[in-house]
């Protein structure tokens, strides 16, 4: 096996430990492209067989297109495009000096859909990549048909009296940013280990975004392909009333799958869902990356049921 640079997929990652349902490069993958914007390369992930519904996810912070590959082998008549979104995996970090805003990422969606010839499609995401896609159902509901969400729909609201503070934070971590430190690992397992550590992803889980995720230096080491700004605090975040405007222009079907011990630990989440009736929610056991881990399949089936509903 090898990576998108040609270089032989590491021995650790194959290792018979990882069984056929867990090891995404077994599961039928059926191809990889990439596009220029803004003189940056996507890249992205296409399952299916070229038709069908048409649905674009987007993976949640740190994780990369991997991230869905539990899912993906097993929706029927959808066409699926999962990118890297820019920052994460194989493709372009933004340059310098800009950031990492949940906004930015719109053009960046639309762009790959206008790639594809895609004038309208469905929407999936995982916890950042759900406060995405509501923001692109708001502000596109010409486009966006449907929003399906995982453990995420919007980030949790701030008092605009904290601006000045969440700014200044912003400036000053993004400044120390130029002369961090990059974590690096002697091995993959290593690097498995401490991703597991951070998220309590189980090792398949960790496995597959570490085999998207790493990169091998000059020096023999490993590091995230990920850049490292996006562990920047945000320039601005939403006040509530932000939230509700933008929630009140979606137009399009949502449906939001909450994880027990993930976003369904935080009870605001649930009030705010509760909140907006035409907002679909289901409360599912498991963490927040639930969607990679064993809850997986029964995701699946009420993915392909939104799809496929009419």
């Amino acid at each position: 096996m090898e990576d998108k640079n040609n270089q032989p997929t590491p021995a650790v990652l194959q290792d018979a430990f990882f069984d056929g349902d867990s090891f995404s490069t077994l599961a039928p993958l059926m191809s990889e492209g990439e596009f220029e914007h803004h003189q940056q390369t996507v890249v992205y992930q296409r399952w299916g067989e070229g038709h069908g519904v048409r649905l674009i996810a987007l993976h949640g912070w740190l994780d990369n297109a991997a991230s869905f590959e539990l899912i993906a082998p097993n929706l029927t008549g959808v066409d699926l495009v999962i990118p890297d979104q820019l920052g994460h995996g194989y493709s372009d970090h933004r340059r310098a000096p800009a950031a990492y805003n949940i906004w930015d990422d719109l053009t960046d969606v639309l762009a790959l859909a206008d790639h594809l010839g895609w004038e309208s499609f469905h929407l999936l995401g995982h916890s950042r990549g759900a406060m995405i896609g509501m923001l692109l159902a708001a502000t596109q509901p010409n486009r966006v048909e449907s929003l399906m969400a995982l453990d995420g729909l919007v980030p949790m609201p701030v008092e605009a009296a904290d601006a000045a503070k969440q700014l200044r934070k912003h400036i000053d971590e993004i400044r120390v940013m130029a002369t961090k430190r990059v974590p690096s690992y002697a091995n993959l397992l290593d690097m498995i280990e401490a991703r597991s550590k951070a998220t309590g992803f189980d090792r398949a889980a960790s496995t597959r975004i570490v085999k998207r995720g790493h990169r091998l230096d000059d020096d023999g080491r490993y590091r995230w392909r990920n850049d490292p700004r996006l562990l920047a605090a945000s320039a601005f975040k939403l006040t509530t009333a932000h939230i509700e405007s933008f929630l009140s222009a979606i137009e399009a079907p949502v449906e939001v799958l909450v994880a027990r011990e993930g976003f369904g630990a935080h009870q605001e989440f649930i009030d705010l869902l509760e909140s907006w009736p035409s907002i679909q929610y289901t409360v599912m056991e498991g963490g927040h990356h639930f969607h990679m881990e064993k809850q997986a399949h029964d995701i699946a089936a009420r993915i392909q049921a939104f799809l496929h509903r009419d």
